[in-house]
């Protein structure tokens, strides 16, 4: 045996569900609007470049690239003396 309602609960529940599909609905399409107009047709891809390297091109690397080249060799070997055999 089936209980119905009332019909202003269907009719409540109703609109419920059909202001959701409408809200879902428009969020989509502003999210795939915005993508469609960027300039590389919305795909995700790299971040943009920061001032260091305006131009982007090539293989140049940035500015504070050796630094951090030195730096992490310099952590690298001072783990390596740090580091303690580790016995079975």
């Amino acid at each position: 045996m089936v209980v119905h309602g009332p019909a202003w609960m269907m009719a409540f529940t109703v609109s419920v569900f059909a202001l959701s599909s409408l809200a879902m609905g428009v969020a989509i399409h502003l999210a795939t609007y915005e993508e469609e107009d960027r300039h590389d047709g919305g795909a995700g891809g790299a971040p943009r470049l920061g001032p260091e390297a305006p131009d982007g091109g090539g293989n140049d690397e940035p500015v504070w690239w050796p630094e951090f080249e030195r730096q992490v060799a310099d952590y690298a070997a001072r783990r390596d003396r740090e580091r303690q055999p580790v016995e079975c």
